[in-house]
């Protein structure tokens, strides 16, 4: 939806809400929220790193190769974290 232009955009970023996904890993959804527990970290740059998190965004993007093989299809993908 347009959750992410009116969150972070004032409503001005267009988020291709009519797009839906047709491939069976998240049939029929724009936006894919996954709730990940994990701790941050402070790196020595004064930003964050969330270990689990990461290995769960890798997890995701790897069963969505997997999926989309099949369909011999590439697929952009954005992350918020």
């Amino acid at each position: 939806g347009n959750l992410i232009s009116e969150l972070f955009y004032n409503g001005e970023l267009k988020t291709g809400i009519d797009i839906k996904n047709d491939f069976e890993f998240y049939k029929n959804q724009s936006l894919v929220y996954i709730d990940v527990k994990g701790n941050q970290l402070k790196t020595e740059s004064a930003s964050y790193k969330n270990i689990q998190e990461c290995e769960a965004i890798i997890q995701k993007l790897e069963e969505l190769n997997s999926c989309l093989e099949e369909y011999k299809e590439k697929v952009s993908v954005g992350i918020i974290s």
